[in-house]
């Protein structure tokens, strides 16, 4: 018997991948994109580390492709991630009505 939360990550899972992958991994590339771009800045200004990093030897635009970059992997293995825990429990869900 899958559990209330199982059933609601099911519903959930077949609702983003209606829309495709490429309307999941966008918008969370561009988030991560963003946290990843700022974070560093956020630190360097709070925690006076600026001179130590040397993030201002780092040119902005090698900042921002790799801020997208790792957004887009991160979002990328978030969507094959909730993929396979989707079939698994879809699979699971299946046994249960057959048994």
């Amino acid at each position: 018997m899958l559990s209330a939360k199982e059933k609601r990550f099911l519903r959930y899972w077949v609702d983003q991948r209606a829309g495709g992958m490429i309307k999941y991994v966008l918008p969370y590339t561009l988030a991560w994109a963003l946290i990843l771009f700022l974070l560093p800045l956020a630190a360097s200004v709070f925690l006076n580390v600026l001179n130590f990093l040397h993030f201002d030897m780092l040119p902005v635009w090698i900042a921002i492709v790799l801020a997208v970059f790792i957004g887009f992997a991160i979002a990328f293995y978030s969507w094959g991630k909730n993929e396979k825990k989707w079939r698994m429990l879809e699979a699971r869900n299946k046994e249960q009505a057959v048994g």
